[in-house]
């Protein structure tokens, strides 16, 4: 896992912790989403 997709799930982590019953969690950006995506496909390939 390299530093961005670290960071991304980072801060889905602190937004679900802190907001855990809200559709929209305030610190996770679209390019975080965009990561996450990303990594969940390159594991998902192996």
């Amino acid at each position: 896992m390299n530093m961005a997709e670290k960071e991304a799930l980072d801060r889905i982590r602190e937004s679900l912790e802190e907001f855990p019953e809200s559709r929209m969690a305030q610190y996770v950006t679209a390019e975080d989403l965009r990561t996450l995506l990303k990594l969940v496909e390159k594991c998902t390939k192996k």
